[in-house]
């Protein structure tokens, strides 16, 4: 507690600052301004990195059983830690049994519309259990591709919040409505929450069935079986009560085994998996590095 003397003291000097700051309003008024933008300011740009770099993405359901799904290439001179694999690997993962449901996707830009009123949007690509990985509630209809398989495919299409806006208007209706899609005819089957991405560092307008759009674009089967061919990003939830560790490790012995009947030895692979919150990964990109860096340096300002 204050004494009585400081707390006369204290003001005492409050009042001396008061006529100090009225005798130079025009200074006075410039330093709280200064002061208030540049709190606000550091505020905003903590606030948002915070969002990017600290929180899981929006509307994924126990987001700390979920993880991406990496690979430690074991060569010499030392270890890489890649993000994209193959397709066979990626089924290799899913029947090892190391997690509850595992998912791959990618992305790219689709043309939606045709003639002129066509238009360009970022499209992810995803195998059908995507969606039961990352449990969002849709905002209409479902999230349902389609019970398709490798060779049967399916022409349904979930569009994002703001495509179903831009498009549609907002209206109900757009679920069941034929939407084309790179020349294709595809059929609404939801619209997803506001705000959702998937695990995309940059806005998604539109999820498309994996193998159907990726079997029209390149008119080949050889993806399916082409383990060289690293273009897929993976993510998997791993079932209660499993490790992350005992997860990893029946991951890499499936791989590993599947290597040994093909003979491909010379090619050692391992499996690591890493948080989905882009502020804790293993395997953080330079974007990330500098965005923690600002965010330690917006928070000094603040404190200061």
């Amino acid at each position: 507690m204050l004494s009585p003397r400081s707390g006369t003291a204290f003001a005492v000097e409050l009042r001396q600052a008061a006529r100090g700051l009225s005798r130079s309003p025009g200074f006075a008024a410039l330093a709280i301004g200064t002061l208030c933008i540049g709190v606000g300011i550091n505020t905003a740009m903590l606030a948002l990195m915070d969002a990017l770099l600290f929180r899981p993405p929006f509307h994924v359901s126990e987001p700390a059983d979920v993880v991406r799904v990496q690979f430690r290439l074991e060569e010499a001179p030392e270890p890489l830690l890649v993000e994209r694999t193959s397709y066979p690997d990626f089924l290799d993962v899913k029947a090892s049994g190391a997690f509850e449901r595992v998912a791959a996707y990618s992305t790219g830009p689709v043309s939606i519309g045709y003639g002129r009123d066509a238009t360009l949007a970022d499209a992810m690509l995803v195998s059908r259990e995507l969606f039961n990985v990352l449990r969002p509630q849709p905002h209409l209809g479902s999230f349902l591709l389609g019970a398709f398989t490798l060779t049967e495919g399916g022409d349904r299409a979930i569009l994002s919040y703001g495509l179903w806006q831009r498009h549609f208007g907002g209206e109900p209706r757009a679920v069941g409505a034929s939407l084309t899609i790179d020349g294709r005819a595809y059929v609404v089957a939801g619209v997803a929450p506001r705000g959702f991405q998937s695990l995309s560092a940059k806005p998604i307008d539109v999820w498309l069935p994996l193998d159907h759009v990726v079997d029209a674009r390149l008119q080949a089967r050889d993806w399916r079986v082409d383990r060289d061919s690293s273009w897929l990003y993976v993510v998997g939830r791993r079932a209660r009560g499993t490790s992350q560790r005992a997860a990893e490790q029946r991951a890499t012995a499936m791989l590993r085994n599947r290597q040994r009947e093909l003979g491909d030895d010379d090619r050692p692979v391992g499996v690591v998996t890493t948080s989905i919150v882009p502020g804790r990964g293993a395997d953080r990109s330079l974007e990330s590095k500098v965005s923690l860096w600002l965010s330690g340096v917006s928070a000094l300002v603040l404190l200061i």
